[in-house]
């Protein structure tokens, strides 16, 4: 059945509707509701290719008079399943593509700890196979040693002026990829688009979009279009960046595909090369899918799923439709903060414990004023160079202030009429605002109040510290489900500037991986606001343990939020200003 762009179906949007059609097809499955539970690396390697039928000569007659084709089938009707079922078994049999399985059985780690677009690879990228013996071995012993680092930057030094070269030693088919997390890292971390490129433009794919870049003064590339334009180029893991006319891609975008279909987990079982089919999953109910590819797009061809499972994945997609519209305009504020460098509410010089001091100085200047202010005879900026706000925050902080100004309520800028913060929609009750500053009080806050939160707390007997990445990433894994873009996570343990107390440290879940479901960055305020992945904050603070999971509910986000006009759905940027 073809998905219609201007029909609704129950008063539903064409957009959802269109999602809603077809059938649960019987390909397999242990359970109507389960997927197989073979891992990634299985479904892949299991893929055989099958020799492609013939396809016959039309006959003359068939090719002068063509047949009224037949109505589609009603969505939700047994006959819709059957359709879908069969077409679903076409794809199936259509010779396969081996994907990347090596990348699949170390994506959690690959995707968490690095910076990364978490595209799914059609095919693995490949060196270029002309370069030279000499540049093989070089290569070679980058992807096996221990010290990727330390062998970046000697390689980068050694052949900063051959920029070929370059290439050779880090890109796979274009793509800046690695199969090991720790080499992932580095390759995010050290390698800029000057190092491999010395043309005037650029072209980078970052999952279904290509961006272009110019080249600056200094040598530095910039992006030309895009959401990020004016921006100098930083790039992602799986970014895949040349020169000319792009190539076709070796992956499909499933990130993309979330914010329009309304899945929260995919499940690739068979790949071609015009086709894939996957299963989605809509809140506990697993869909078989037959995806068409047009480059790294994927757009829903046909859905099996019973009649009688309809009702509740339609009311499963809605729902996940208005979580993603309800995140995205919390990351707007995330988003702000960031961009605005909102500092961290710490003192240049402190004697002592002095951290949150610096608020209610700024406040106080703010209402009065001022454009300064001065604490242990250092002085502090009110507002940024672009007429900001410039409000220090301790780490929960970023939490409550991207509650309240989503809500509508922050300070307004220098070339405002007056000092004022607009109350927002968003009340807390009678509760002091310096109280919620402090993160045992807030957790304590959001246990009493079940109808606004909910709340998870680990045992001690389970956590595993950041620093024991193997070990720390196996037990996130695990627990995938415990986790969604928009919780708060609460970490605690001793750092390395304090290693007699242990301190707390708050961030939200900004992004998570459709494939894996493995948050892939994280967003708060351990300095300047920003995003950062877990390879950072686990070398930041290596003996820090997850403690607990805040997970704000829709009912109560949407009770201030503004999901009216609401927020146009895509994938949000995983990079800033800053690393």
């Amino acid at each position: 059945m073809i998905l219609g762009a201007n029909r609704t179906f129950r008063g539903l949007p064409a957009s959802l509707a269109g999602v809603l059609l077809c059938c649960w097809t019987q390909l397999g499955c242990e359970h109507e509701n389960s997927p197989s539970r073979e891992s990634p690396q299985d479904v892949i390697s299991s893929m055989a290719a099958e020799p492609a039928a013939t396809a016959p000569t039309p006959s003359a007659a068939a090719t002068s008079v063509a047949p009224s084709a037949p109505p589609a089938p009603s969505v939700g009707t047994r006959d819709a399943y059957r359709s879908a079922s069969a077409k679903i078994e076409e794809a199936l049999a259509r010779p396969g593509m081996a994907g990347a399985p090596g990348f699949e059985k170390n994506r959690t780690q690959l995707v968490a700890r690095a910076k990364s677009e978490p595209v799914f690879f059609v095919k693995r990228p490949e060196p270029d196979p002309t370069m030279s013996k000499g540049i093989a071995a070089q290569r070679q012993f980058f992807e096996r040693t221990d010290f990727s680092w330390r062998t970046l930057k000697q390689l980068r030094k050694r052949f900063k002026n051959e920029k070929e070269t370059m290439r050779q030693l880090f890109l796979s088919d274009g793509y800046l990829y690695s199969e090991d997390a720790n080499r992932a890292f580095t390759l995010v971390s050290l390698l800029r688009p000057s190092m491999l490129f010395d043309e005037p433009e650029l072209w980078i794919q970052r999952g279904q979009n290509v961006f272009h870049a110019n080249k600056g003064e200094k040598g530095e590339y910039f992006f030309s279009d895009g959401s990020e334009s004016g921006q100098r180029v930083r790039l992602l893991h799986l970014d895949r960046i040349g020169v000319g006319t792009p190539p076709a891609p070796l992956h499909v975008d499933f990130r993309d595909l979330r914010y329009r279909a309304y899945f929260d987990r995919a499940k690739v079982r068979h790949i071609s090369e015009t086709h894939l089919v996957a299963d989605l999953r809509y809140g506990e109910h697993w869909v078989r899918t037959l995806l068409a590819r047009d480059g790294a797009r994927l757009t829903i061809e046909a859905e099996a799923l019973e009649p009688e499972r309809l009702e509740k994945v339609t009311a499963a997609k809605e729902r996940q439709r208005r979580q993603l519209v309800a995140v995205t305009l919390l990351r707007r504020s995330m988003r702000a903060a960031i961009d605005e460098g909102l500092p961290f509410d710490e003192p240049k010089a402190e004697f002592g414990q002095e951290d949150g001091k610096l608020r209610r100085l700024w406040t106080k200047a703010y209402f009065a004023g001022d454009t300064s202010f001065k604490f242990n005879d250092d002085r502090y900026h009110v507002f940024g160079k672009e007429g900001q706000a410039l409000v220090p925050q301790v780490c929960i902080d970023f939490m409550v202030d991207t509650f309240q100004r989503a809500s509508g309520s922050w300070f307004l800028p220098k070339d405002a009429n007056k000092r004022e913060r607009p109350p927002g929609k968003l009340s807390w009750g009678d509760v002091e605002p310096e109280k919620l500053r402090r993160t045992k009080f807030f957790v304590r806050f959001a246990r009493e109040h079940q109808d606004w939160f909910e709340t998870l707390n680990f045992p001690e007997s389970s956590r595993v510290e950041l620093g024991y990445k193997d070990r720390f990433f196996k037990w996130l894994e695990k627990r995938v489900d415990d986790f969604a873009a928009g919780d708060i996570v609460l970490i605690r343990g001793y750092t390395p500037w304090d290693e007699e107390d242990e301190h707390t440290h708050s961030f939200f879940v900004y992004e998570t991986d459709p494939m894996s479901g493995v948050p892939i960055a994280i967003a708060g305020n351990a300095g300047p606001a920003n995003l950062w992945s877990w390879e950072t904050e686990a070398r930041r603070t290596p003996h820090r343990t997850l403690r607990t999971r805040v997970r704000p509910k829709l009912e109560w986000l949407e009770s201030f939020l503004d999901t009216d006009g609401a927020a146009t759905l895509e994938p949000p940027v995983l990079i800033s200003g800053r690393r």
